[in-house]
C-alpha cells in the first residue's frame, strides 16, 4: 500500500556537525509534487547547488536552538532569502539531501506499489 504525503507533517533534523548544546532543531517536510519535480529537473542538468537551495527552501518549516536570525517566510511561503543566508553551507547540503532523502519511496514502498 502506497501512503500519501503530508506536506505539512514535520520532521526533526539535527545535523551532524552540530557539537553544541542545545542542537539546533531544523523542522523540515517533504516536497510536493511540483517541486520534487522542479528539483528533478535541476539535478538532471546538473545543477545540484539550486536544487539544494530550492527544496531547503520549499521544505524548512522552522527551526528551534538557532540564535543566528528569526525563522521568517516570505511573501511567496518559501524560507525568505535573509534567513537562507544565515544558514551554513555545509548545514544547507545535508538539510537538502536530507530533505530529498525523506520525499523518495523507500525500497520497500516501491515493492508494495
Amino acid at each position: 500500500m502506497i501512503t500519501g504525503i503530508d506536506a505539512k507533517q514535520t520532521v526533526d533534523f539535527i545535523s551532524t556537525h552540530d557539537k553544541s548544546e542545545p542542537k539546533t532543531i531544523w523542522k523540515i517536510s517533504v516536497l510536493d509534487y511540483r517541486s520534487f519535480l522542479k528539483i528533478g529537473e535541476m539535478t538532471n542538468k546538473n545543477e545540484n547547488q539550486n536544487a539544494i537551495i530550492e527544496a531547503v527552501k520549499n521544505c524548512l518549516r522552522g527551526v528551534e536552538n538557532y540564535s543566528t536570525a528569526p525563522f521568517t517566510l516570505g511573501a511567496d511561503g518559501l524560507v525568505s532569502e535573509d534567513f537562507m543566508k544565515t544558514i551554513p553551507p555545509i548545514i544547507l547540503i545535508e538539510l537538502g539531501a536530507k530533505i530529498m532523502d525523506i520525499s523518495t519511496l523507500k525500497d520497500e514502498e516501491i515493492k508494495n506499489s
